[in-house]
């Protein structure tokens, strides 16, 4: 178990924000609330091989009790996924996905490249956040089919994302 105070970065620019976070990994026998996060995006990721191995083996899961402007990111270079306090489960999924999602990109290495243009470097950007949220959308949707309809609701209520998971919705309603 780590305590500390981490700089918030990713791959992609971002403006650094301290927050205390408390860290681990499974089996997280020291901290409840971290045993929650995993067991609720181990039942997330049950079906996704990939997002499993990464949650099982490559990354840290945290807690920040100060986290104001963001419900969770990932730091790259430490493969540590930071969730704010008290997020409900279906908020912890959705963001845990997200995030998952986005560990997987940097080990591939689809982050875009600083010698990019400035437009070039965005598009990048927005086709990783893009993915990120199909990403979350799908194992919502089977969640949902398996009648565990939290991170689906998360995500339908979230405001930023509401807007792509009503799209989302109809289009595999008409499909």
């Amino acid at each position: 178990m780590i305590k500390g105070t981490v700089l918030i970065s990713t791959c992609v620019l971002v403006s650094p924000v301290m927050a205390e976070i408390t860290c681990g990994k499974a089996p997280f026998e020291n901290d409840q609330r971290l045993t929650d996060i995993y067991r609720s995006l181990r039942h997330a990721t049950k079906d996704f091989a990939a997002l499993t191995e990464l949650l099982e083996n490559k990354v840290s899961l945290c807690i920040s009790d100060t986290l104001r402007d963001a419900v969770g990111y990932l730091e790259p270079e430490t493969q540590q996924i930071v969730f704010a306090a008290g997020l409900s489960i279906g908020m912890i999924q959705a963001v845990g996905v997200h995030e998952l999602r986005h560990a997987q990109q940097y080990a591939d290495g689809l982050c875009p490249k600083m010698n990019l243009s400035m437009k070039e470097f965005a598009e990048g950007v927005f086709a990783m956040e893009a993915d990120a949220s199909v990403t979350s959308l799908v194992v919502a949707t089977r969640l949902r089919k398996n009648d565990t309809p939290e991170m689906w609701n998360a995500l339908a209520h979230w405001p930023m994302q509401h807007d792509i998971a009503a799209t989302f919705d109809r289009v595999l309603q008409s499909t």
